[in-house]
């Protein structure tokens, strides 16, 4: 599996110079007449000179309104909306709604605390110990001993721990997760990732950092594609193409299909990576439902809930990513580390533009009105306005929800650590789509790669020296599962005695 990373600059342009883009191929057809699917594509730039023209979409910030409020179980009328420009398209957005100051990950106060309805709303021990719950008495999450326990609204249950030698461990009940464990190379901590889904063992790597203060790890390729090939990602394919996806008659497909839709067709790989990357994410969403044994009720028909808009958000947030890999490929071709600092999430977070997520896995969040809301895979947020130099959590707004628990329009509060795990995923679902996009040019009404595009790939520097699979995974995941069911049972137990059986 080919791998993505982060990407690599210059110690003068870490901040302000955007990355060039890719080259861009020689020939290019006019486009067929458009269809009611993807926003058009501007800033494709001039093809007399390519080099120096072409640029990604256009990062501009968007206005947004200066009141913001701390948690506070209140709830509290939210600003007036405001509309956002996303990347080379201008889209109207849902609406915004900000809380008054900066960012802050919700810490139950000592004790428990009750909903409106007498119903203990979150417990924390004088051990630390954290228990939130829904308001008809279900566990959200459970906070013990650096394990995060989370309960999706498809009745899942999602294992998160974190070990002071920076091992992280992600699983569910059914032993689908991964481990992931610190190596070093040239005096730097790498990190490799065994997942384990369907039966199959397989690693991506990351380079670990700290960012204001918190322990991030940025995913890294192992190696990366010729620029050509890039270049043929990133610009217009000069036509319409119509490919079949092959989803039709598949369990998840079907049960989605109020919520996702791909494009009728494609103006460039943007947005094939786009539905690719959703259909990615709701593929685990559905294992995931599986693995809990959930009912599959499916969402109901109409108006998908994944809109022209947001897709198309996201499609300029492809877009960039696909310009900040080629300029990384390029410095790994001269043996260069990557510098997660100028690139990944600090990035994102200082450009002042607009940056949409993906979620990558369910998080227990609180928005503006103080409430514990769940966000689940597939879910889609948006970064508006950069957090304060002194903050280590953002302000989000729900752009696309399935409508399970957080809705559409919520401004909920998330973690950078839960961000840069949405950008990790981002990154390595565009990977694996450029590997299929490589093998399937000129096959499927996919327009051919340009000469050069197949050549050798760049490997990084790490790569020689980088763990391979964990033959162990799929034993330390069950182990640790199991390891979970008592914990989670402690803590509720510490919360129902406190509560009075709550």
């Amino acid at each position: 599996m080919l791998l993505a990373g982060a990407v690599l600059l210059g110690a003068d342009d870490k901040k302000t110079t955007k990355p060039p883009p890719p080259p861009r191929k020689a020939a290019v057809t006019k486009a067929a007449p458009a269809v009611s699917a993807p926003t058009k594509q501007t800033n494709l730039g001039n093809p007399g000179n390519p080099a120096t023209t072409l640029k990604p979409p256009a990062d501009t910030p968007t206005p947004q309104p200066t009141g913001r409020r701390v948690y506070s179980p209140a709830a509290a009328t939210p600003p007036s909306n405001s509309s956002t420009n996303s990347g080379a398209a201008s889209t109207r957005l849902p609406p915004t709604a900000r809380p008054s100051s900066k960012p802050q990950i919700y810490v139950p106060p000592p004790g428990v605390t009750r909903g409106p309805n007498g119903r203990v709303a979150t417990f924390r021990g004088a051990n630390g110990n954290q228990a939130r719950f829904a308001a008809d008495g279900h566990v959200r999450s459970v906070t013990t001993n650096g394990m995060t326990i989370v309960h999706p609204p498809n009745g899942g249950r999602q294992v998160v721990v974190e070990r002071a030698d920076h091992t992280r461990i992600v699983t569910n009940g059914a032993g689908h997760g991964y481990v992931q464990k610190p190596f070093t190379y040239r005096g730097h901590e790498y990190a490799s990732r065994t997942y384990y889904y369907n039966g199959r063992p397989y690693v991506r790597y990351y380079r670990s950092y700290t960012y204001r203060g918190v322990y991030l790890v940025g995913y890294t390729p192992a190696r990366y594609y010729p620029p050509v090939f890039y270049g043929w990602a990133y610009h217009s394919w000069g036509r319409p193409v119509y490919f079949t996806w092959g989803w039709v008659g598949s369990p998840w497909y079907g049960f989605y299909g109020g919520y996702f839709a791909p494009y009728p067709y494609y103006p460039s790989a943007s947005f094939w990576l786009t539905d690719y990357l959703i259909a990615t994410n709701l593929q685990l969403a559905y294992q995931q439902r599986l693995d809990a044994q959930a009912a599959q009720a499916g969402y109901p028909g109409g108006q998908v809930a994944l809109t022209p808009e947001v897709k198309q958000a996201i499609a300029d947030e492809v877009q960039r990513q696909l310009a900040l890999e080629n300029s990384e490929g390029q410095q790994a071709a001269q043996n260069v580390e990557p510098d997660p600092q100028s690139s990944g999430l600090p990035r994102m977070l200082a450009d002042g533009a607009s940056h949409v997520f993906v979620v990558s896995n369910a998080l227990d969040v609180t928005d503006a009105q103080g409430q514990s809301c769940v966000v689940t895979e597939g879910d889609v947020l948006q970064l508006q306005t950069p957090p304060p130099q002194d903050a280590s959590a953002g302000f989000l707004n729900v752009l696309a929800s399935k409508g399970q628990d957080c809705q559409r329009g919520d401004v909920v509060t998330i973690a950078f650590s839960d961000l840069q795990e949405m950008q990790n995923n981002m990154r390595a679902g565009i990977d694996g789509g450029l590997q299929q996009l490589q093998q399937q040019a000129g096959q499927q009404g996919l327009p051919p790669a340009p000469p050069g595009a197949n050549a050798a790939p760049v490997q990084s520097a790490f790569a020689p020296i980088a763990p391979p699979p964990d033959p162990n995974v799929s034993g330390e995941l069950n182990q640790q599962a199991l390891a979970s069911n008592q914990a989670e049972q402690q803590v509720i137990s510490e919360a129902g005695a406190a509560g009075g059986n709550r």
